[in-house]
């Protein structure tokens, strides 16, 4: 071990209680008890907008593009023509993968749209089409046998 990495009990307490190593402190120097908190600021992998830009009506949504399109729902929600007039929101809907009784996955939608004309739209809002998206979307699709619409930014 490095002579200048030095753990209080506290620290390895924090450790236990966060499970979170970011916040373990380091020395400045080799002197047991003197140490200063090394920290990092954690950014998503998925490059996600701050939590302020993705809350909508009191929700926090997984991305900013999730927000805005539950915003466009909500405003279809008093269209004239009854065609186009959102009836029903149900969000992060589950339909699981089986393959010979066991569940492989579950994949989440973001949204679950019936219109006026009793017409059910079933969309995924997409920033980046990862390879893995794009089996689970197939599979899903040909388990289930419906289309998932997919929004990306500026197509609303």
């Amino acid at each position: 071990m490095s002579n200048n990495l030095h753990w209080t009990e506290k620290d390895l307490e924090n450790i236990n209680r966060k499970g979170n190593v970011d916040t373990v402190p380091f020395a400045k120097s080799s002197k047991i008890g003197t140490s200063s908190v090394a920290t990092k600021e954690r950014k998503s992998k998925y490059n996600v907008a701050d939590a302020k830009d993705r809350m909508f009506n009191g929700k926090l949504y997984d991305s900013k593009l999730e927000r805005e399109y539950r915003a466009h729902l909500e405003l279809l929600k008093c269209a004239d023509l009854l065609k186009n007039r959102v009836m029903t929101i149900q969000e992060q809907v589950q339909y699981p993968i089986f393959i010979k009784g066991i569940k492989i996955f579950a994949y989440i939608l973001d949204f679950l749209v019936i219109y006026g004309d009793n017409r059910i739209e079933r969309v995924d809002t997409k920033g980046v089409k990862t390879a893995m998206y794009k089996l689970k979307k197939k599979a899903v699709e040909a388990e289930y046998e419906f289309e998932i619409k997919e929004v990306v930014k500026g197509q609303f």
